[in-house]
C-alpha cells in the first residue's frame, strides 16, 4: 500500500511548501478588493514569439515497452503475515509491506532479473532507515518466495507470498464527514467536508486508507499556516468522488479561499486515487510506463502552453513538469485524466493548470496493468464494471 507512512510523510512535506504558499498570499488577500481581476500576464510570465513556436512543435513519440506488472501478494514471513505491494519495470522492483499484526508501512526498492531468477528488495522503514533485504525467484508472478534478512540484528526467516485475489465482490459506501474550525478572534473559518469509505473487508486496509484521506483533507489549510490575519478570510474543502471499475475510487479535493465572504482570492484542486482492495495509492508511475515520463510532460506543457495562448516562458512551463513518484496532481475520471498544476503558476495565468488529457490521447503511454477505463486503449481487454454503492 502506497500509502500512510511514506505518503503522510508528503502530506507534512507538501504543509511546509504551502505554509510558504500562504504567506505569498496575504499580500493578495489584503490588496485584493471586489470586482478586481487577475490582472494580465507579466514579462516574467510571457514567452517571445521563437520560443511559442519551438513549444508548439514538440514532438511526442510513444515510449518502448519493458517488462512489467503491478500486483499485491499476502503470505508469511516466518510465524508473521504479511502484505505487500509490489511493481515492476523492466529491472527495477518497488513497493511497500507491512506485517499485518503491526500495520507500520515500509517502502521496498531493488531489481529483478529478467527471467525473474533472482530479485532483490531492499526494505525502509519510514524513516528511512535500512531494515533488511528481501532476496528469491518470482518466475511465476503469482507465487513469490526467498529469504528474509533482518539487518537490525534479527534472525533470517524464510517467506512465502501468493498473489492476493481481487476477484471477490466489495460494495463499498462514501459517507460524508465534516470538519469545522474558527479563530479565537472570529476573523477566519474553515470548513472541510471529506469523504470516509466504509465496507472494505481488510480492517487494516480501510483504517489506513481513512486515515490517510483525514489527514489529506486537513492538510493545506490557510487557517492552520497562518497564525494571524488583519482581515476576515473564509476556507472551504469539499470533495468530488469517481467510480473506476471494481477497485478503484478517484477523489478530488477542491479547495475554495474568499476574503470577507465575497472577492475569491484562491482557488484549486487535487486528487488522491486509491485502489481500496490492495490498499494503494496511485502514483504517477503507476500509470505510466516508466520510460514515458519524458513525453508525458513534452504533452503537459504543450497544453498548458496552448491554453495561455501559447505564451509562456520554458522557465514557467518547467514547473509544470510531474515527478514518477507524485500521487496528488491528478485524478481521473471515465474517459481523461485531469492534471492540477494551477499552484505551480503565477497567479495571472493559474487557470492554465488544469489539464485534461483524454485515455485516447495517452493510449501508447499507459503502464498495461494499470486497471483503469482508459486502458481499454492500452490493452485488447474488456473494460471494467463502474460500482453503483
Amino acid at each position: 500500500m502506497d500509502i500512510l507512512q511514506r505518503q503522510f510523510a508528503k502530506i507534512l512535506s507538501h504543509t511546509i511548501t504551502y505554509r510558504l504558499l500562504c504567506f505569498s498570499l496575504l499580500g493578495q488577500l489584503i490588496s485584493c478588493q471586489p470586482g478586481g481581476g487577475e490582472g494580465p500576464a507579466t514579462q516574467d510570465t510571457l514567452s517571445t514569439p521563437e520560443a511559442t513556436e519551438q513549444a508548439s512543435a514538440v514532438e511526442i513519440k510513444a515510449p518502448e515497452a519493458l517488462d512489467n506488472f503491478d500486483q499485491s501478494y499476502i503470505g508469511k514471513v516466518g510465524d508473521s503475515s504479511l502484505h505487500m505491494n509490489l511493481r515492476r519495470y523492466g529491472k527495477e522492483l518497488s513497493g511497500t509491506f507491512w506485517l499485518k499484526d503491526v500495520g507500520l508501512e515500509n517502502t521496498l526498492n531493488g531489481e529483478i532479473q529478467a527471467d525473474g531468477s533472482f530479485f532483490k528488495l531492499q526494505a525502509f522503514n519510514p524513516k528511512g532507515q535500512l531494515i533488511g533485504t528481501f532476496a528469491g525467484n518470482l518466475r511465476d508472478e503469482n507465487k513469490i518466495s526467498g529469504n528474509w534478512k533482518d539487518s537490525r540484528g534479527g534472525k533470517d526467516q524464510d517467506f512465502v507470498l501468493e498473489k492476493l485475489s481481487q476477484n471477490h465482490a466489495v460494495r463499498i459506501k462514501i459517507d460524508d464527514l465534516e470538519v469545522a474550525k474558527e479563530s479565537s478572534q472570529g476573523k477566519r473559518s474553515l470548513r472541510i467536508v471529506y469523504p470516509q469509505i466504509s465496507g472494505i473487508n481488510d480492517h487494516i486496509i480501510a483504517e489506513k486508507v481513512n486515515y490517510l484521506i483525514e489527514q489529506y483533507f486537513e492538510s493545506h489549510t490557510m487557517l492552520d499556516s497562518v497564525e494571524n490575519a488583519p482581515f476576515d478570510f473564509q476556507e472551504n474543502v469539499k470533495f468530488d468522488v469517481s467510480y473506476l471499475g471494481r477497485e478503484v475510487i478517484s477523489i478530488t479535493k477542491h479547495h475554495h479561499l474568499s476574503k470577507n465572504n465575497d472577492t475569491q482570492v484562491f482557488e484549486d484542486s487535487h486528487g488522491l486515487n486509491i485502489n481500496f482492495k490492495r490498499g494503494k495509492v496511485y502514483e504517477i508511475r503507476d500509470l505510466f510506463k516508466p520510460n514515458a515520463l519524458e513525453q508525458l510532460n513534452s504533452l503537459i506543457l504543450k497544453r498548458i502552453n496552448q491554453s495561455c495562448s501559447g505564451g509562456l516562458k520554458e522557465a514557467v512551463l518547467k514547473k509544470c513538469k510531474v515527478t514518477d513518484i507524485e500521487y496528488s496532481s491528478f485524478s481521473l475520471s471515465e474517459d481523461k485524466i485531469t492534471f492540477h498544476l494551477t499552484e505551480r503558476l503565477p497567479r495571472e495565468v493559474r487557470g492554465c493548470g488544469y489539464v485534461r488529457i483524454s485515455y485516447q490521447d495517452l493510449r501508447d503511454f499507459f503502464n498495461p496493468q494499470w486497471p483503469s477505463p482508459g486502458n481499454e486503449y492500452a490493452r485488447p481487454k474488456p473494460g471494467f464494471v463502474a460500482l453503483n454503492p
